[in-house]
């Protein structure tokens, strides 16, 4: 009886030790898994724009300093830029990579616009050619956002935005009235013009009438 009751007691123990092994194991193995799905969200490359069927991408990585806050993009025969593609409170951090969703007509090329946090104003490139592009670099100098383009056969480019792109909403805006006022003038200048030829082709025709009225008294 005795030995029975040990016999049971040495079993209880390895029991005990047994199931305190499997615990311990899942334990680890489900902190591995955590410790692995951590790893993969941290590594997990954001997008820009909407994946479909037609689209192409392209890897753009910001090394502006600063965040980037508005990205646009549309075929160049196109006349107006898509919406902003960071959706309301996302932004492109300094030195963080997104892969570029965006699509292109036939025959066109690639525009886009870039705007930074803290800035009024956008930077604009036209006739963007993606067909050779592997990467491009976000870059900042003197105040101006640049591409930082490297084609697949390694060699490399900067692209400058277009002159009228960099210029503040309240810039174009004076432009805009300015033209305005000088169409108006334009158009007040024609108009005076028109009035004094028409002056002057009727004392012309006065004259003429008056002449000939003369003509037949005589």
């Amino acid at each position: 009886m005795k030995s029975n009751k040990i016999l049971m007691a040495g079993a209880l123990a390895l029991s005990m030790v047994l199931s305190g092994g499997m615990l311990t194991g899942c334990s680890n193995s489900s902190t591995k898994d955590t410790k692995t799905t951590e790893v993969a969200k941290k590594n997990e490359v954001k997008t820009i724009g909407q994946k479909s069927k037609d689209s192409k991408s392209l890897k753009i990585t910001n090394n502006t300093g600063k965040k980037i806050t508005v990205f646009e993009t549309k075929s160049s025969s196109e006349e107006s830029f898509s919406d902003n593609l960071l959706e309301d409170g996302d932004s492109v951090k300094n030195k963080e990579e997104r892969t570029l969703y965006y699509t292109v007509k036939e025959n066109d090329k690639l525009d886009v616009k870039v705007g930074l946090q803290d800035q009024d104003k956008t930077f604009v490139f036209k006739d963007v050619d993606t067909v050779d592009i592997k990467k491009v670099d976000v870059s900042l100098k003197e105040d101006k956002v640049n591409l930082d383009v490297t084609k697949k056969d390694g060699s490399t480019a900067t692209l400058t935005p277009s002159e009228d792109s960099a210029k503040t909403e309240d810039e174009k805006k004076d432009e805009t009235e300015v033209k305005q006022e000088e169409k108006k003038e334009e158009t007040a200048k024609a108009d005076s013009s028109n009035k004094s030829n028409a002056s002057e082709s009727k004392k012309d025709n006065t004259a003429s009438t008056t002449n000939t009225n003369s003509m037949l008294i005589v």
